[in-house]
């Protein structure tokens, strides 16, 4: 349980991490320090985690910011390919990732 604790949190922190240095190099840089601030959620998720594996709260906190980091990379990279003129379907990719994921972490943080 501890090891999938880490695993959900990592890649939830390099996905958060990564929409927020595709935020920058857009150069709109409106959703970084908001992103970032989701970080937290897995953190704490993984820190409750590894002191009590069956504790929900902690798994709420780590859904929640995986759901969040796929929010985040999602919304940076519609944009950026957007900028950029990437193909279509890898543009509609990020905007499908964000669009589907804001509502259910929204509810888990709730």
């Amino acid at each position: 349980m501890i090891i999938r604790a880490t695993v959900v949190a990592a890649i939830a922190v390099v996905l958060t991490v990564a929409g927020a240095v595709l935020d920058v190099i857009d150069l709109s840089a409106t959703h970084t320090f908001g992103a970032l601030g989701f970080v937290a959620f897995p953190v704490v998720g993984l820190a409750v985690a590894r002191s009590q594996p069956r504790n929900t709260v902690a798994w709420t906190f780590l859904l929640s910011g995986l759901l969040n980091g796929i929010n985040s990379f999602g919304q940076g990279f519609a944009a950026v390919g957007q900028r950029d003129g990437w193909p279509a379907w890898l543009q509609f990719f990020g905007a499908w990732c964000t669009g589907w994921t804001w509502f259910p972490a929204l509810f888990l943080i709730i």
